[in-house]
């Protein structure tokens, strides 16, 4: 079920790429990085960051209330999961990467005089593609909302002060892969 729900951002992503340069007459790594290359450096850099820093807040909270966990699966399908997660779900954060920072955030500074705005109105864009995210029905859209609103920021910061989608497409294919497996 998860593969085939990873499918279509898979699909996505070449429709994006096959798309960009005959619709707006862009290249699409100019949607990507102001460099010349993607910098995967910056990706895995950015992804073992991210990684490193959940789970050491999910060792701490595990200690500080381990009544709170429970192992759910620990039976070989946990390292199907595990596989699965490294290998497509950064196919479905570089979509969201994509659309929300390299694709709209650069139309909305096209659009706008104040560098505010594009960053705002992408990361509210973000938040709101998430509300039908179960979590949301779980914990009340109040609850959660902010969150990704506040992911939506921080990875806008990261893109604009990196010139590039690299750092927040790490972050994001971290945060995910983790969130999925734990």
């Amino acid at each position: 079920t998860l593969v085939l729900m990873l499918i279509p951002f898979m699909v996505g992503i070449a429709a994006y790429v096959l798309l960009i340069n005959p619709l707006h007459e862009r290249k699409f790594m100019t949607t990507i990085t102001g460099s010349k290359r993607i910098r995967w450096n910056r990706i895995f850099i950015s992804g073992a960051v991210w990684m490193a820093l959940m789970a050491a807040y999910l060792f701490i909270y595990k200690v500080i209330d381990p009544e709170n966990f429970r192992i759910n699966n620990n039976s070989s399908s946990l390292l199907v999961l595990v596989l699965i997660s490294f290998l497509l779900i950064p196919f479905q954060a570089a979509f969201e990467e994509i659309i929300f920072r390299g694709y709209l955030m650069q139309g909305f500074t096209l659009l706008f005089a104040k560098r505010f705005f594009p960053l705002l109105a992408t990361s509210v864009f973000f938040a709101l593609m998430h509300s039908l995210n179960p979590e949301v029905k779980e914990y009340g859209f109040l609850t959660v909302m902010p969150q990704y609103l506040v992911f939506g920021l921080v990875f806008g910061i990261a893109t604009i002060l990196d010139d590039g989608i690299e750092t927040a497409l790490g972050a994001h294919a971290a945060n995910n892969i983790f969130l999925c497996i734990m």
